[in-house]
């Protein structure tokens, strides 16, 4: 139905209006989609699961978009899945990582971060020990203890390496 002039009637619309609708819907869907698979690859990432972990966590570290910690703790949850796969040098190149950059953003020394900066320096820690290399397992563990004191695998940990006579 048209109008005077050619013009659409109400109720009805353009042409060009109905392809930008259609535009938007179909980016909105895209977006929603986007974030759905985010948010899969992020709860992925997390599982205990090594080969799953890894390729879901490599998507959240190069989503540019995720906040530093969603990134760093990415980071975090690789590098152990590969050191568990025995790959301890990715292991260790994935907790610098997320060292670098919970430091770089500031997070982590004290708040809500230093618990995730603690653990993480703790699996390097461990992953240190792996290689053999007591005196900076023993750094990483007092890293640790200096951001979250109260937390005991550090404790126990740089306990257990100590008794072994390693300094």
């Amino acid at each position: 139905r048209r109008g005077a002039g050619g013009e659409p009637d109400a109720g009805e619309m353009s042409p060009h209006l109905s392809g930008v609708w259609l535009a938007a819907a179909i980016a909105l869907g895209a977006a929603t989609t986007a974030r759905a698979d985010m948010q899969a690859d992020r709860e992925l990432c997390g599982l205990p699961r090594p080969e799953v972990a890894i390729t879901n966590c490599t998507r959240v570290i190069k989503d540019r978009s995720e906040p530093p910690e969603v990134r760093a703790l990415a980071f975090s949850n690789r590098g152990f899945a590969s050191q568990s796969l025995g790959a301890v040098d990715e292991a260790i190149h994935d907790y610098d990582a997320a060292i670098k950059l919970m430091l770089g953003w500031g997070l982590g020394r004290q708040g809500p971060g230093a618990t995730l900066l603690a653990k993480i320096y703790v699996n390097r820690g461990v992953a240190y020990g792996m290689r053999g290399e007591a005196a900076r397992a023993l750094g990483d563990y007092d890293e640790a203890l200096a951001s979250a004191p109260g937390l005991d695998s550090a404790r126990e940990n740089r306990a257990a390496l100590l008794a072994t006579g390693a300094r």
